[in-house]
């Protein structure tokens, strides 16, 4: 009967599988805007996609802001694609200067600090990025 759970070794249709619940489209005003800081806000993109994360960050000024302070993400690569603006990007292999349409790697593990002016980045994770797995340091 419907509803009931199909015997070990039962091929399923594809009609009869169901997936998580994937958005498909995420309007910019269904993405919340959190402040990371004084100086980066961002919009989260929360597809419910494990594997992949997308957002929209804009940084003015350096983040993390205080001088001293970097970034590590330990579980996922980072893709910085340029939006808007323009910023350096500053990383234990060297720094990069980017503007608009030019898209940054960060290997996870690598450390890494920005300064941005209107510095606006399409942020892709993959795995999704979560905050148990990023630190200042």
């Amino acid at each position: 009967h419907a509803g009931s759970i199909p015997a070990p070794g039962t091929i399923l249709s594809k009609d009869q599988i169901k997936e998580p619940q994937m958005k498909q489209i995420i309007k910019f005003d269904q993405a919340p805007l959190k402040k990371n800081s004084t100086t980066c806000e961002v919009n989260e993109y929360m597809f419910n996609q494990p594997g992949l994360g997308v957002a929209r960050a804009v940084i003015n000024g350096r983040y993390p802001v205080e001088q001293d302070k970097k970034v590590i993400n330990s579980a996922c690569d980072i893709i910085y694609f340029v939006l808007g603006g323009s910023g350096t990007i500053y990383t234990n292999n060297g720094s990069f200067k980017a503007e608009k349409n030019d898209a940054i790697f960060l290997v996870r593990g690598e450390w890494y600090w920005v300064e941005g002016s209107n510095f606006e980045v399409l942020v892709i994770s993959a795995p999704e990025w979560t905050a148990e797995q990023y630190k200042e340091i």
